[in-house]
């Protein structure tokens, strides 16, 4: 019976620490602050969304509040293209403290990114060139280093394939729990549920970053994808003009009466784990395309304010 009665005290510890951690994590977010954004819409010649992702990103933002000076856009117009150097001059200009903004450590700098990505060695960007692919291609540790120039916390967005890559071997990351399947898709093997519980046990205070997250459209092993014609419509019947992904974040982002789609106790402050799972579960809620990836987040182990309205 003592044995019992011990046994019994252990587990109420195990599970009051388990619930005070989840609180502490997720009320672990700067005070509240200014936005700044840099969102990029880049068509190449095969894209036909991406311009729209960015113009009803910097709309959204901007009915939640965000000055319309604090909002950065590059999007390709009329063939023009956008460049490597034109996308690390502008991250560099906004980080600079030579500038009118003088970002603070309580603000929160927000990069979205609609366009093409890949994965091999590690994942990177491809911004708009005629020229090599060195010279279009930003790879993660460019990105992170720019990333970590910032005096305050940065939120990456990324509509591309492969995205989740983009802090590779990330604990943290939803992406590097997933379990691959065996030849006939129905038990997963048993050596990727082993590097699951690995990475899920791995030492929190080891990973990195602390003040870099990523929302990603797709895992690193993942295609994302828009729409094939202009008449798809999601399952509410809305025409989608974004790709999927950029679609049902901007749907998180819409006011249903007083409050934001996403915000799930209403509070009026949306926690990036909320518009995380939004978008995911809009994204398992619907069939066809969208059962060929799913959106991950990445980063640090903290939870963090995207907007408050």
């Amino acid at each position: 019976m003592k044995i019992r009665k011990q046994l019994w005290i252990i587990i109420l510890i195990t599970v009051l620490s388990t619930v005070t951690c989840s609180l502490d994590t997720v009320a672990d977010y700067p005070a509240a602050g200014t936005t700044y954004a840099l969102i990029i819409g880049l068509t190449y010649t095969d894209l036909h969304y991406t311009k729209n992702d960015a113009q009803d990103m910097a709309a959204a933002l901007s009915d939640l509040g965000v000055p319309d000076d604090q909002i950065f856009t590059m999007i390709s117009e009329n063939n023009s293209q956008i460049t490597k150097s034109d996308i690390m001059g502008k991250l560099s200009q906004i980080a600079s403290e030579n500038n009118d903004m003088l970002l603070t450590e309580h603000d929160t700098f927000i990069f979205h990114f609609s366009g093409h990505g890949n994965a091999n060695d590690e994942f990177v960007l491809f911004a708009e060139t005629s020229g090599d692919s060195q010279n279009s291609s930003i790879s993660y540790a460019e990105l992170f280093k720019a990333f970590e120039s910032f005096p305050c916390p940065v939120i990456a967005v990324l509509d591309s394939c492969f995205s989740g890559g983009f802090i590779p071997d990330d604990p943290h990351s939803h992406d590097a729990l997933y379990t691959k399947r065996d030849d006939d898709e129905k038990t997963p093997v048993l050596t990727s549920v082993r590097h699951a519980a690995e990475l899920y046990f791995a030492d929190a205070e080891a990973s990195y970053p602390s003040d870099i997250w990523v929302m990603s459209a797709a895992g690193y092993h993942e295609q994302a994808f828009e729409p094939q014609n202009d008449k798809q419509t999601d399952r509410y019947g809305n025409l989608i003009q974004n790709g999927y992904f950029t679609h049902h974040l901007l749907r998180g982002l819409e006011f249903s009466g007083n409050h934001l789609r996403a915000d799930r106790n209403n509070d009026g402050v949306l926690l990036l784990s909320e518009l995380y799972g939004f978008v995911l579960n809009e994204f398992e809620s619907h069939g066809g395309w969208y059962d060929h990836y799913r959106p991950h987040i990445s980063g640090s182990p903290r939870d963090i304010v995207f907007v408050r309205y």
